[in-house]
């Protein structure tokens, strides 16, 4: 599977139901933080790229992941034991 580059990814979920308007404010904020020089110059050190995006953007790309791994879990055909 030559398309499949992993990478490590961090994000902030929030329940289902939270008002738009909430997840705006938090994103921004959020956002804010992330690009703040002494956050980004210690995420650096550790090597750690920030990067951040609205919420439409992140859900779509966690819909790409999800797809992407689906398909990974099935051509492999692995199985969940208990």
């Amino acid at each position: 599977m030559p398309e499949l580059v992993v990478i490590t990814w961090y994000g902030l979920f929030a329940p289902a139901g939270v008002k738009p308007d909430i997840i705006e404010q938090l994103n921004a904020e959020v956002t804010k933080l992330m690009n703040a020089p002494d956050v980004k110059s210690k995420l650096a050190q550790v090597a750690l790229d920030a990067s951040t995006s609205t919420p439409a953007e992140f859900a779509k790309f966690v819909r790409a992941e999800y797809e992407k791994w689906g398909r990974v879990i099935k051509a492999a055909n692995i199985r969940v034991q208990q």
